[in-house]
């Protein structure tokens, strides 16, 4: 690592990760006490060499979305290097990854739940998805009657869409025969079997079993309220209009 040692990349990470000390700061933090260092050298040892914390982190995300009733997903946006970047929130009561990626869609999403895996199946769960996404009959069927199920990357599902001729060049086909594929691999995978995702209710997270957060949630539910109070208002009104329209007739022939 430029000349340092281990026990000087442990104080980095220790203070970037648990503390969530930026590298600026870590930078005058180690200037501070006298170590000649620059910034450009911080940043390499935090991201040099980290296959085993990559590795401990998809184990963490892939035992979170095994055991976890349910997980909270939310998203942000920012540019870097003059392009648009999109970090992922994805947690539980026990665990919480960050993944940073250049797509806000569903496919992208899906593909964070395989945990690191990069393949698609097509199984019974991808073939339901592909039903409540209204998929046509014609390749719902080609795909399901073909022996071959399961695919190690994208260009081998590429080459099999090809192979059976599907028109590749229809972005929303693509996408929703994507979109299963990736979801079949991820309950191959024992995966999200009864988790529950609750998000705002954006379009990339509504997937199976999904839920409104509260706040969002009660968003709902206010405006719902709302009209269900500003309906009843209205009939009461009519109600008592009459109702005194009546009596008033009622009072005019007594007296």
């Amino acid at each position: 690592f430029g000349g340092f040692g281990a026990n000087l990349r442990r104080f980095c990470l220790a203070l970037h990760a648990q503390g969530q000390v930026t590298t600026e700061r870590l930078t005058s933090i180690l200037n501070g006490i006298g170590l000649e260092i620059s910034k450009r050298q911080v940043v390499r040892i935090l991201t040099t060499d980290i296959d085993r914390f990559v590795a401990e982190d998809q184990a963490v995300l892939q035992a979170g979305l095994t055991s976890a009733p349910y997980i909270s997903v939310d998203d942000t946006g920012a540019r870097h290097a003059h392009r648009n970047g999109i970090t992922t929130q994805i947690g539980g009561e026990r665990f919480c990854v960050f993944r940073t990626d250049r797509s806000k869609s569903r496919l992208n999403f899906l593909s964070l739940l395989r945990a690191g895996r990069e393949d698609y199946v097509i199984n019974d769960d991808a073939l339901t998805y592909m039903r409540q996404r209204k998929v046509t009959p014609e390749v719902i069927d080609g795909l399901s009657a073909h022996p071959d199920r399961s695919f190690a990357s994208e260009m081998g599902w590429y080459a099999h869409l090809l192979a059976l001729r599907i028109d590749v060049f229809d972005r929303t086909l693509l996408r929703e025969v994507s979109e299963a594929a990736v979801w079949g691999a991820v309950r191959q995978h024992g995966l999200m079997g009864n988790t529950v995702v609750v998000s705002d209710d954006a379009g990339q997270f509504r997937i199976p079993n999904h839920a409104l957060c509260w706040v969002h949630a009660e968003c709902v539910f206010r405006g719902t309220w709302a009209v269900i109070s500003r309906d009843l208002g209205h009939a009461f009104h009519g109600i008592s209009g009459s109702h005194f329209t009546v009596v008033g007739r009622l009072v005019d022939k007594v007296y």
